[in-house]
């Protein structure tokens, strides 16, 4: 049985006012467009149900949601802590720069053809993303930018990279 793919989008953490409003703490894999998939659910307590985003705005580091359904501040206190999942495949455009989701489980390669390990994950950090890399010695982080990251081949489901010489040994 094939499994269906789950993606973790962020988490309503609070109700925001008294219209059933709440405020969304978007994880990683979160990108804005994902709001207008029509795969979306809210989990909360082993239980789902579909959810559709009728708007959103900009708070901080948050955003605030409008979902269909959530029409007053009891309703919002109940879903404090649901999690917004998008199921299966995303339905709306990805954005230019991966998420997680997308490079976790890569091959890396050296532009020299050799494998360097498997992508565990992706960090977004203050001044540029890290691939985090299991390697056969280890762990290692690699500065996701253009001067290292030559490319991304999906087909063949692996990153290539030119590591500048001892970022490989850290």
């Amino acid at each position: 049985m094939t499994e269906v793919r789950r993606l973790e989008l962020g988490r309503l953490v609070r109700p925001v006012g008294l219209r059933g409003e709440m405020r969304f703490l978007p994880d990683a894999n979160f990108w804005p467009l994902a709001l207008t998939s029509r795969q979306l659910v809210l989990e909360l307590g082993g239980g789902s149900q579909p959810a559709v985003i009728l708007r959103s705005r900009p708070s901080g580091n948050c955003l605030i949601l409008k979902v269909e359904g959530i029409q007053d501040r009891n309703a919002s206190e109940d879903m404090r802590n649901a999690v917004l999942v998008l199921i299966g495949e995303p339905d709306v455009d990805l954005p230019d720069e991966p998420l997680p989701f997308q490079v976790i489980g890569l091959k890396v390669i050296g532009v020299d053809g050799e494998e360097i390990g498997e992508v565990i994950d992706l960090q977004e950090m203050p001044a540029q993303a890290l691939l985090r890399v299991k390697m056969a010695m280890g762990e290692c982080a690699i500065p996701f930018v253009d001067p290292i990251v030559r490319g991304i081949d999906w087909d063949a489901g692996q990153i290539e990279v030119d590591p500048p010489e001892g970022l490989l040994d850290l």
